[in-house]
């Protein structure tokens, strides 16, 4: 289920750490290679690479302990690499996350961003949609999506780019979102990026926020 897991660690980190876990035919694990979660703080992940697992690099929360909320975790120089579903994803309650320079290759999707205040910067995708092809995007944007730069990264070979569905039922409306200086190569739909917020009520409703 887990390789490593931080749990409720303050000034604390990994680095050059490598976790690779065998793909079950169900899929019906957790599997997480390297996880933070239930109020980490001040948490540096630095060089590390994922080979396969559900999400690679995973923010939860998890069992019986305190949930409370992870802040300032920082992501740098990481590879994902063959997750099933997410290389790199946040769950729930945590805030001022920040990736650089870092990698999914041949996952179902890049990031999963489901929090507030983060910024993914310089990062590259590569083949996305590689088992359900039900995700298959570079940045997928979740509930609770607030406070978001994007800016600097590269993906090639992705069904869609940066997309926010308008099925997600948000927490609270999405917001403040940013994307500069990013490339998005061999799309395979009809576009690039497509952020889509449904307001309460007809998701025939739904509105474009933003499409490229």
């Amino acid at each position: 289920m887990m390789g490593v897991y931080h749990i409720s660690c303050v000034d604390s980190g990994r680095r050059d750490v490598l976790v690779g876990i065998d793909d079950l035919p169900a899929r019906d694990r957790i599997q997480y290679p390297l996880a933070i979660g239930n109020a980490c703080q001040n948490f540096l992940e630095e060089n590390c690479t994922t080979v396969g697992g559900k999400e690679g690099f995973c923010l939860t929360v998890f069992g019986g302990n305190a949930q409370g909320v992870s802040r300032y975790i920082r992501y740098r120089g990481c590879t994902a690499y063959g997750a099933w579903r997410s290389g790199f994803c946040t769950h729930d309650t945590h805030e001022v996350i920040d990736y650089s320079d870092c990698v999914a290759d041949r996952c179902e999707q890049g990031w999963d961003v489901r929090t507030r205040r983060v910024t993914i910067r310089n990062h590259r995708v590569y083949n996305t949609g590689q088992f359900s092809a039900s995700l298959d995007c570079s940045i997928k944007l979740g509930s609770g999506v607030q406070d978001l730069v994007v800016s600097g990264g590269y993906a090639e070979n992705v069904l869609r780019g940066i997309w926010m569905d308008k099925d997600i039922v948000h927490e609270l409306p999405p917001g403040n979102i940013t994307v500069s200086d990013d490339v998005i190569r061999g799309s395979r739909a009809a576009y690039g990026a497509l952020l889509q917020f449904n307001g309460g009520g007809d998701y025939a409703d739904s509105q474009a926020l933003g499409k490229l």
